[in-house]
């Protein structure tokens, strides 16, 4: 599933990211992918294509060729909703390759119906399906659509001149409209503008629906010639970062570059898909990076919300501590604090980022317990509290907990898999201790744990800390 954790960011899995037309539909202008993959069907920057990057675009569920420099014809800086204006044929493409931190440009052919914001997937699927089959050695040619008519009109909204004809009732009748949408505007109260406004956001492509062909158009002139509109080709901006979700991995090494990527798409007033493999570890890392910086609220709370909207979110140990690091360096990875000196060793040295557990970074309280079989497991300051006024979906054992939720360890394997057995750590042992799940535990007080890593009371020794 894509879904919207913050304004104007969604998150998701690989699998989802491969939408590309229910990403054209939510408005998405970049794609942020979190990871090393060749997995992303409608980008044409991969290794085997290399030669033929610049002129492939995709068509329905593969990539096609492109008769022509698609550099020389398919890009401009003027767009709307990454509906290309063809009238100035300013190039921009960004030629790199696949796994490179840069940005790139990917082009997508969509029909107009796509630009309706409020269609399910099932519609969505029910056009893409309605677009001819073509050969794969087939190539396509583009043409401007409706070239004369679109310069006239656009004369006439710069110059504000009163010519007589069609062209001139049809700027009068959107000067019209535009007057009387600022009167509604005015009588709207602030909820109803912020309302009005995101719906707006989400469907600004509906400005320019009137130069992009429709399935039946397209169909035709497909069929005729093997043509294409320009206005029918979508630019999806995308970037690679190669994050290896490890316990080594230096994540903050990555978050410059993704947050300007990420606020070029936003400045263009579009939204961004934010993903990983699994949609757990790397994404949320990066969307908690990138919104704590913006809002200063702190990562902890921002993990808050991001898990109460998408729960799969969840930063390995490894990430969240470098998260918390880089809340105390203030957002910013140059100063000279001590937080910033820690930093620094880790740069020059990844194995130095497991010592970041000795650092109280998150500012817990001493802990009173500890959990242990045959070796220390965790303490009371990782155990997760049930508030069951939330999300409860059963009373068949009461209202208390007789299981044990704790926050993921280091120690506790999962091997990319999304659920299994916890066994003591101690290889001597070997004890079944509990079970996880990526997709949810639920615990007998009702509350359902997502991700849930959960120890059985009985398998496990509860031992008093001395304080002094």
């Amino acid at each position: 599933m894509i879904v919207k954790v913050f304004d104007k960011i969604f998150i998701s899995n690989v699998y989802d990211a491969n939408n590309v037309y229910k990403l054209i539909n939510l408005n998405i202008g970049g794609v942020l992918t979190c990871f090393e993959c060749n997995g992303i069907e409608w980008c044409a920057n991969h290794e085997h294509d290399k030669n033929d990057k610049n002129n492939l675009l995709f068509y329905k569920d593969k990539l096609i060729k492109f008769k022509g420099e698609i550099q020389d014809e398919i890009n401009s800086t003027k767009t709307i909703n990454n509906i290309v204006d063809y009238d100035d044929k300013k190039i921009n493409v960004y030629k790199n390759k696949l796994h490179d931190e840069c940005e790139h440009c990917d082009n997508i052919i969509f029909p107009q119906e796509l630009l309706n914001g409020k269609l399910e997937n099932n519609t969505i699927k029910d056009y893409i399906n309605s677009m001819i089959e073509i050969e794969n050695d087939v190539g396509i040619y583009s043409f401007q659509n409706s070239q004369s008519i679109l310069k006239e009109t656009s004369n006439l909204e710069h110059t504000g001149s009163g010519k007589v004809g069609e062209s001139g009732k049809m700027v009068e009748t959107e000067k019209m409209v535009e007057t009387e949408k600022m009167v509604e505007n005015e009588k709207m109260g602030e909820n109803e503008k912020m309302v009005e406004n995101e719906k707006m956001g989400e469907n600004a492509c509906m400005q320019n629906i009137r130069n992009v062909q429709t399935v039946c158009e397209m169909n035709k002139t497909m069929r005729n010639n093997f043509s294409i509109s320009y206005n029918n080709i979508y630019k999806m901006k995308h970037m690679y970062l190669n994050i290896l979700d490890t316990y080594d991995e230096n994540i903050l090494n990555h978050v410059e570059k993704a947050h300007k990527f990420i606020d070029n798409i936003i400045n263009e007033n579009k939204n961004i898909l934010i993903h990983c493999m699994a949609g757990i570890s790397r994404c949320s890392s990066i969307i908690l990076s990138y919104v704590s910086r913006k809002n200063q609220k702190g990562i902890n709370h921002n993990f808050s919300i991001l898990k109460s909207r998408y729960p799969f979110a969840h930063p390995n140990d490894n990430f969240y501590r470098q998260l918390l690091l880089y809340e105390k360096m203030n957002y910013n990875l140059d100063g000279c604090n001590e937080y910033h000196n820690i930093y620094k060793k880790i740069k020059l040295n990844n194995k130095l980022i497991e010592d970041l557990k000795f650092y109280n970074l998150n500012n817990n309280k001493a802990p009173t317990s500890k959990y242990s079989c045959k070796r220390i497991l965790f303490n009371n300051n990782d155990i997760i509290d049930h508030d069951t006024s939330k999300h409860q979906i059963k009373k068949k054992y009461g209202n208390s907990c007789t299981s044990i939720f704790i926050e993921k360890k280091e120690w506790i394997m999962t091997d990319h898999k999304m659920k299994g057995i916890i066994y003591c750590p101690n290889t001597s042992c070997n004890t079944k201790l509990g079970k996880w799940s990526w997709t949810g535990i639920c615990c007998s007080c009702g509350y359902l744990q997502i991700p849930a890593f959960m120890f059985n009371d009985s398998n496990i020794d509860h031992i008093k800390i001395n304080i002094n």
